[in-house]
């Protein structure tokens, strides 16, 4: 165990290794409350490094809540019993975590350089001396054998909006990973259709192609075809997955299929399930002794250290994306990767020793291979492998699975848009019930208006009223989402799930307020456009102590005309009558 200390914090180094540990002042001094430290380990030979963990603790003083990438809804401050914890590696997620005041400014925060070694950040309250303690746990999971190890410790303690600290954590993995390997195409940052919870593996080409229709429409630019086109089972899980030949049975002639959606305006995105062999398939004997873990489950994973793994999955991707004439490929479960004790053994046969440096390969050669064919391909990746290096490779990042829960999607939104700058969100593929009120259907879609909304409903099945409302917020949604998306986003209040978020952009603000909140409107803005996602038609907007001139306008969820507003002076608090689901339009003159 040594001890470092720095602008008053005394740091404890502690290598269950027993290597040669340095932490040295990379940037900043000890009256900068941003201060970047630089860990050095070395190893007399190269060895399998064992857990090695910086630590240190602060006073709880102004310290109100929590903010990790893949949190959820638990973002208050837990005990050192009961740490909250950041859990990162190449493909899950990324190693940061914030503590903010009651205010929502930063008290501090967190983050490694290193986004690729297995790391865990954690926080929690030591009781006896109220400080939270603070813990960066390196090689939380097996690594490969190494001699050396250096990263760089960034300890942000400026009270500035906590969304500004996490975006500058952002912008310097940005420039480390160096230019991006894939483009943003528009079809990546337009509305989705997708067969999940629609049809799961019960896929039928000719409702398909009914619904297709439908969504575009709607005002919907593509669709993606998920689990099912490969297999006859519809029993769910992967044991089918592997040789990824499409079943004739179900979706007859692939090819066909393709090209009808095409003739119906929409692209054509195909879901691959990237690690997963199932014993029920061809490549399960071809890929003896070269999986992750050799078990006798089910499932088992691809080893991407050995060469021909990957060209057999780069191969696979391109000859279906040349053969299907394929639009995109939404690459499922690629966190799924992980090292066991047997795989952990040498192996000659491997050109990689290290797991996560074969997972960028694999995605730097897939992603090389198949842009040559489509310079604009979709690729599609999903929480929580959405980190830096996965955003160098991914052009759409979807929130996780959350069928039905408008909560868990507004907040994945939001979580994922702190930390994927101009990369596009998407929501989860958004469902309701045929039977749902329509302002709660629509609640649904509100709850996702700052990311790009995924629709997975049976819209021939639904309500005439249904369809009046997904065709009145896409098109709003399509209007604003210059505002929406590439706006500066401004999401108050995380340890209350965001009650109230916005954007605003060349003179125009766009506000959804969730729950009771008060939307403060900046007196600079031309137009205002606020949400009521609420649940009752009470909307409040403070506009400031300048009275300004303005007209109005509400409507319901369906854009149906409910009031008009003005000419009136807006300054201060005032409430407005907003449908519920509904939108109110101010216009400042």
């Amino acid at each position: 165990m040594t001890t470092f200390s720095f602008g008053g914090i005394d740091c404890t180094v502690t290598d269950e290794s027993g290597g040669l540990v340095a932490l040295a002042l990379a940037s900043g001094d000890d009256a900068n409350p941003l201060l970047e430290l630089k860990l050095s380990v070395r190893h007399a030979e190269k060895i399998t490094p064992q857990k090695l963990t910086v630590s240190f603790s602060l006073p709880c003083i102004g310290m109100f809540s929590t903010w990790t990438p893949m949190l959820g809804y638990k973002k208050g401050v837990m005990p050192d019993w009961s740490m909250i914890s950041a859990n990162s590696r190449a493909a899950s997620s990324m190693p940061v975590m914030t503590v903010l005041d009651a205010s929502g400014n930063n008290r501090i925060t967190l983050a490694v350089s290193d986004y690729k070694t297995p790391i865990t950040i954690q926080a929690g309250v030591n009781e006896e001396s109220c400080r939270l303690v603070f813990k960066i746990e390196f090689f939380t999971q097996l690594v490969n054998k190494i001699e050396a190890y250096e990263a760089i410790i960034r300890i942000d303690q400026r009270r500035l909006p906590y969304y500004q600290c996490i975006g500058d954590v952002q912008k310097g993995w940005d420039t480390a990973t160096g230019p991006r390997k894939v483009a943003v195409p528009e079809t990546a940052r337009l509305p989705v259709y997708s067969t999940w919870y629609s049809f799961h593996q019960a896929l039928d080409v000719d409702a398909i192609i009914d619904e297709c229709r439908l969504a575009k429409e709607l005002g919907i630019d593509s669709i993606i075809v998920d689990d099912g086109w490969q297999t006859v089972n519809n029993e769910r899980g992967y044991a089918y997955c592997g040789d990824w030949e499409h079943a004739p049975e179900k979706v007859g002639d692939m090819r066909r299929f393709v090209d009808r959606v095409h003739e119906t305006g929409l692209k054509f995105i195909l879901w691959f399930s990237v690690p997963f062999v199932g014993i029920h398939s061809k490549a399960v004997a071809r890929f003896d002794g070269k999986f992750l873990r050799n078990d006798d489950s089910d499932i088992k994973k691809l080893d991407p250290r050995f060469p021909e793994v990957r060209e057999f999955l780069v191969d696979l991707y391109k000859s279906r994306v040349v053969a299907y004439d394929l639009d995109g490929l939404k690459l499922d479960f690629i966190d799924a990767f992980g090292l066991s004790p047997d795989s952990n053994q040498p192996n000659p046969a491997r050109d990689y020793d290290s797991l996560e440096d074969a997972i960028e390969r694999l995605l730097e050669e897939t992603t090389s291979a198949l842009l040559s064919i489509k310079p604009d391909l979709c690729i599609e990746f999903r929480q929580g492998y959405v980190g830096p290096l996965m955003r160098k490779f991914g052009n759409m990042l979807r929130v996780t699975d959350c069928p039905v829960d408008a909560l868990r999607n507004r907040v994945g939104v939001i979580d994922l848009r702190l930390t994927s700058g101009n990369t596009p969100v998407h929501s989860d593929m958004l469902m309701w019930h045929a039977g749902e009120s329509i302002e709660d259907a629509a609640r649904q879609i509100t709850a996702t208006l700052f990311g790009v909304p995924q629709i997975s409903v049976l819209l021939g099945k639904l309500p005439e009223a249904h369809l009046k409302m997904i065709r009145f917020y896409l098109r709003f949604w399509l209007a604003n989402r210059d505002v929406l998306l590439d706006g500066e986003l401004i999401p108050l209040a995380p340890e209350q799930n965001y009650p109230v978020v916005s954007a605003r952009r060349d003179g125009k603000t766009i506000a959804v307020i969730y729950g009771h909140g008060v939307h403060k409107h900046d007196p600079a803005g031309d137009t205002l456009l606020v949400v009521n996602s609420g649940d009752t038609e009470d909307v409040y907007v403070d506009f400031g102590p300048v009275e300004r001139n303005a007209t109005g306008e509400t409507v319901d969820c369906m854009g149906n005309a409910a009031d008009r507003l003005g000419p009136a002076k807006l300054g201060g608090v005032k409430r407005f009558r907003v449908p519920v689901s509904g939108v109110l339009t101010v216009t400042f003159h």
